[in-house]
């Protein structure tokens, strides 16, 4: 059994990079109504005779913040990949586990990338670059892969970031940057004889019809009207350049 240490000397202690942002301001207000750091200690390894923080980084910074001893156990049979295994307090989002492979993994890496560019939810991100039913499990434990074709990916983001700038006046960013919007306009997009030209002009020409389309909630919902009533708007059931 590890035996459960306290201490004020909070320097004695590292963070590893790779690690989740640190955010300890719901935890500051959480100890100062009941203190129970004693009966959560944080989690150490000892590497070149340093102490590093493998879980309880949040803890540690408001324990100092506090100025109140924290409580730790060294594990030595700990490391840096385990981070993520450890995470006792809070499972890790998608996001953590962006942060702990982006500097370890290109893919990783270009995902990050397109996420800042676009400003994309990650779960949108991840879908444009992979269809596999298990991406999410894939993408937690370090083997996710970008299957799709990258220069279609970014046309893709071109598209969106052209159509922003489009949309905005006409429905407002609000509910541009609603998930629900995006992931409509996505899937339009990836639609077969899909042509940004055709759709800016029509959403110009009668942009109260945008509105109203915008306007649901739901993805399908929005798909099928930005579809109907907007791209596929005068062109007959036959006709060739029509989005199904």
């Amino acid at each position: 059994m590890l035996n459960i240490y306290e201490t004020t000397n909070y320097s004695q202690f590292y963070f590893f990079d790779t690690n989740r942002p640190i955010q300890p301001d719901k935890l500051i207000s959480s100890i100062k109504n009941k203190n129970m750091l004693s009966t959560h200690p944080i989690i150490v390894t000892t590497i070149n005779n340093k102490l590093y923080v493998v879980d309880g980084q949040n803890r540690l910074t408001a324990a100092k913040e506090l100025k109140t001893p924290i409580y730790y156990v060294i594990d030595n049979s700990l490391k840096e990949s385990d981070i993520y295994i450890c995470q006792v307090q809070k499972n890790w989002s998608l996001e953590n586990y962006l942060h702990y492979y982006r500097n370890k993994i290109t893919d990783y890496e270009l995902i990050a990338l397109m996420i800042e560019r676009s400003k994309l939810n990650i779960y949108l991100i991840l879908k444009l670059c992979n269809r596999e039913r298990s991406m999410y499990e894939k993408f937690r434990n370090g083997t996710f892969r970008i299957t799709r074709d990258i220069s279609n990916i970014e046309t893709t983001l071109d598209y969106l970031l052209e159509l922003q700038d489009t949309l905005i006046p006409i429905i407002g960013k609000d509910r541009f940057v609603k998930v629900n919007c995006k992931e409509a306009i996505l899937q339009l997009i990836e639609r077969k004889n899909y042509s940004q030209k055709e759709f800016i002009r029509k959403i110009k020409l009668d942009p109260k019809v945008a509105e109203v389309a915008f306007s649901y909630r739901s993805t399908p919902d929005i798909f099928e009207r930005i579809r109907d009533t907007i791209y596929n708007e005068g062109k007959g059931v036959n006709s060739k350049n029509r989005i199904d």
